[in-house]
């Protein structure tokens, strides 16, 4: 069931559990619809349940939170590549959601591949040695996929230009603006987006809609305080604010949503 081979062809490194090809997208993400056919493809461990448990749910926000430039899980379409990729750290949770042994049948595959770029499992190893032809092929077909993707990529990056050096901009920016403003860029309404961010645990669901602290340490939002003096005493009150980071953090949250009007969803 859990039969592991990695084999390094400069970046591209298709990794085999069992007779699977675990396949990667161009931004190395991996197959978790791959992973599951190689546990055993039973219908209660398929990665739309996982995905949908709370403990899913939170690994997606705090990979989101890091900015990082690929989206930690993404589902795609088309011949050959449909499927849920995930990133890596994903891939581990997942394992270890459908059981123990699996989960450290990958991790060991993994620290493998990364001392010696080739990972081949216990219970492969025999076969690699008596018929290495199919795993070479499924190499070859990989790394041909790969390169047609990195083309795609470099040409995807040159149309992108202006867009990333806009993203460049806000990120940098250190105007301050209220929610209210952010929402009407993006052309829907205050009180949806707020819904939404309380959905999603980034503002807390009380009066005060404040950010969690995992979003402020992010840079994504500040909580500006102003103190009023008035014949019954000194009030105080606090306003979230959204930085240019966070201008960015919601338009990604609105289009994975689907909620980004289709002039602003390109």
């Amino acid at each position: 069931m859990s039969n592991v081979k990695k084999i390094d062809v400069q970046e591209v490194k298709p990794v085999f559990i069992g007779d699977i090809a675990v396949r990667q997208d161009h931004e190395g993400r991996y197959c978790l619809n791959d992973l599951h056919k190689a546990a055993g493809d039973l219908a209660h461990q398929r990665p739309s349940k996982w995905l949908a448990t709370a403990q899913a749910d939170e690994l997606v926000s705090e990979l989101e939170a890091l900015n990082r430039a690929t989206k930690p899980v993404y589902i795609r379409k088309g011949r050959g590549q449909s499927g849920t990729y995930v990133a890596k750290e994903l891939v581990y949770a997942y394992a270890m959601w459908i059981s123990a042994g699996f989960h450290l049948k990958v991790i060991q595959a993994y620290d493998r591949l990364a001392l010696t770029g080739v990972a081949v499992h216990e219970y492969a190893a025999q076969d690699v040695l008596q018929n290495p032809v199919p795993y070479l092929q499924t190499i070859i077909e990989q790394a041909q996929c790969l390169t047609g993707n990195y083309v795609q990529l470099i040409h995807k990056v040159e149309l992108d230009a202006p867009k990333v050096e806009y993203h460049d901009a806000v990120a940098s920016s250190s105007n301050l603006q209220i929610v209210s403003e952010v929402a009407k860029k993006y052309g829907i309404g205050r009180n949806t987006l707020y819904k939404l961010l309380q959905e999603h645990k980034v503002l807390m669901t009380d009066d005060s809609r404040s950010p969690y602290q995992r979003y402020m340490n992010a840079g994504y939002f500040e909580v500006v305080g102003k103190v009023y003096t008035t014949a019954n005493g000194t009030r105080r009150t606090n306003k979230t604010m959204v930085t240019g980071k966070g201008e960015i953090f919601i338009g990604k949250l609105l289009r994975r949503q689907g909620r980004l009007p289709s002039k602003l969803a390109a």
